[in-house]
């Protein structure tokens, strides 16, 4: 599929579920402003759609702190304490922080990454470092990258360990 055939069919469903949508609350008696501006509106809907990056492929796409607070529903401290503490992944590129959409099923971490990347949390290395050890396969994991394990639902104890021992490397090095 081209990307102007895929942004086509988005904006004609986008299209016919915001007109039923507003439809519906309009008979309802709601009052449509109550939902802010059109552009308002239309920021917090971009929220939950990830920003594109070369690295897409192997850990992208990506949110930004702006839209990332928004989905979450969460403040930017809050995203940069998780951070801090490696609860959750982030890169910087262009002096932005993005996050790596693939760490989230929905609007939650994918179950076993936050206790996964805190092992991390002591050693000297940026979020790239990390992205990439998390999807590089691991003979640990049958071949499977860390991330793909944890999506996949398998024990997260077993990233958890495979983690701890790459932190230990790297803090000796």
């Amino acid at each position: 599929m081209t990307a102007a055939t895929y942004e086509a069919q988005l904006i004609d469903a986008l299209s016919e579920a915001l007109h039923e949508r507003l439809a519906a609350a309009h008979t309802a008696g709601a009052k449509l402003e109550s939902l802010g501006t059109p552009a308002e509106l239309a920021g917090r809907m971009l929220a939950a759609v990830p920003w594109a990056h070369p690295w897409d492929e192997q850990i992208g796409p990506f949110y930004d702190t702006a839209g990332l607070t928004r989905y979450l529903g969460v403040s930017k401290q809050a995203l940069a304490d998780r951070v801090r503490r490696r609860r959750m992944l982030a890169v910087t590129v262009d002096g932005r922080t993005l996050y790596p959409a693939r760490q989230f099923d929905g609007p939650r971490l994918i179950l076993g990454i936050a206790e996964t990347l805190s092992e991390f949390r002591d050693v000297p290395i940026d979020g790239w470092v990390i992205a990439a050890w998390l999807t590089t396969p691991a003979g640990a994991l049958g071949g499977a990258t860390p991330l793909d394990w944890l999506t996949r639902g398998k024990d997260p104890a077993a990233t958890r360990l495979l983690a701890s021992k790459n932190a230990a490397r790297w803090r000796a090095s």
